[in-house]
């Protein structure tokens, strides 16, 4: 211990002598914790972090690969790019899931207080919330009716944008809303935790799959 003391103030009187050595030294040590910090909370925030869902090591995502575009060994998401006839092949021929859901993100117009305003959407299958577990903070979700050819338009919402758009209003439910110069009727409100396929949707909207 006296040996590693000695070394320490020996180390002290070099870097009091040679200050500008030590400036550099302080800030390659900075910029290498800073590094290391912003890498770990990168990998933490993408990887460590848990599913914002119940059970995430029990839902598989099903890829094909991408092609050239994608790079090597890249993989695409297969759902939002179905045709109705494949998702119906991969429903009658799943024996070991529970539920099996489609997507596919839309860009969707509706008015604002200062005009016309572009949301970040989605059309899922009603699946898709028993799937990932996911109940309704208001209202209810999408039933297999919702999502039939001809029935009445229906959207759930995000917390986010019930709060920021509609004033987070107990009675929204069975509220009128026009989206992209359509009717539709606000039927629930999703918890603020669920962000699928990504945190920037704000409302979901039935998948009709043609018969």
């Amino acid at each position: 211990m006296e040996g590693l003391l000695q070394d320490l103030r020996d180390a002290v009187r070099q870097l009091r002598a040679r200050p500008a050595f030590t400036l550099a030294v302080v800030g390659i040590l900075g910029l290498g914790i800073g590094a290391n910090t912003a890498t770990f909370s990168l990998v933490s925030g993408l990887m460590l972090r848990p599913l914002p869902y119940a059970d995430p090591d029990t839902v598989v995502a099903v890829g094909h690969p991408a092609g050239d575009s994608g790079g090597a060994g890249a993989r695409r998401p297969v759902f939002p790019y179905l045709m109705a006839d494949e998702l119906r092949q991969l429903q009658d021929g799943a024996r070991s899931f529970e539920y099996l859901a489609a997507y596919r993100s839309v860009s969707v117009v509706t008015d604002g207080p200062n005009g016309l305003v572009r949301l970040s959407g989605a059309e899922v299958t009603p699946s898709l919330f028993p799937l990932l577990r996911t109940t309704p903070w208001l209202g209810r979700t999408f039933t297999e009716e919702d999502a039939s050819e001809g029935a009445g338009r229906v959207v759930l919402l995000s917390q986010g944008a019930w709060t920021r758009r509609f004033g987070a209003d107990p009675d929204i439910v069975g509220a009128p809303v026009e989206l992209n110069d359509e009717p539709y009727t606000v039927i629930g409100v999703l918890p603020d935790a669920f962000a699928y396929p990504s945190r920037s949707v704000e409302l979901w909207t039935p998948l009709v799959v043609p018969e």
